[in-house]
């Protein structure tokens, strides 16, 4: 017997604080998805002066609670 693959859905949740980044991946946890590899803070903005936060979520298409 193969194996057979699965499709992911990918999305990337971001955030200008770390709270607000905890809200938007429980959304998505609530929703299904996973968290996958690790948080993520980069400067972001015009002029580079904000920290942005990412947590990258994964789940297999289709699938939802």
């Amino acid at each position: 017997g193969g194996r057979r693959k699965m499709a992911l859905e990918y999305k990337i949740p971001t955030a200008l604080d770390p709270r607000a980044l905890d809200k938007a991946v429980n959304r998505y946890l609530q929703d299904g998805w996973s968290p996958t590899g690790g948080v993520c803070v980069s400067p972001v903005g015009s002029n580079k002066n904000l920290e942005g936060f990412m947590q990258a979520v994964v789940r297999v298409k289709g699938e939802s609670r």
